[in-house]
């Protein structure tokens, strides 16, 4: 239903932009490449939104892209998150693919929000991830 689809996203969006810019470059947005501080944001995406992607992987979040916030989650999950939860698997040709066909939706839906005037409602922290796809 809508609330849970709410609550979902509220969490979502709350593990990935609150917080202190200068701590979230690091631990979470462009953690270096084998830190410590990357293999703790993907053991945290899985964890905690590991089945969250998988819906959004199946479609089953599309309906998302018609709210600013739930669809700012939904690209975050497609482009960002996606990459977190699979990153043990990079290198196989079908996750690649996937995690391809991920960013190209999130793109879709990106456009999608600046069309609709969404871009408006957003943070500017959060504008730049919603652009990012």
């Amino acid at each position: 239903g809508g609330g849970g689809a709410a609550a979902a996203a509220a969490r979502l969006l709350s593990w990935w932009f609150d917080g202190d810019v200068a701590a979230l470059l690091k631990e979470r947005w462009f953690c270096r490449a084998g830190s410590e501080a990357q293999a703790a944001a993907d053991a945290t995406a899985a964890a905690s939104f590991g089945a969250l992607c998988a819906k959004a992987e199946r479609g089953e979040l599309d309906g998302w892209a018609a709210h600013p916030y739930r669809c700012l989650a939904l690209v975050v999950l497609l482009d960002q998150v996606a990459r977190h939860v699979h990153r043990a698997e990079r290198g196989d040709a079908e996750v690649e693919a996937l995690l391809s066909r991920l960013s190209t939706q999130a793109a879709a839906a990106a456009r999608g929000a600046a069309a609709r005037g969404f871009l408006e409602h957003l943070r500017p922290r959060e504008r730049v991830f919603m652009l990012m796809p």
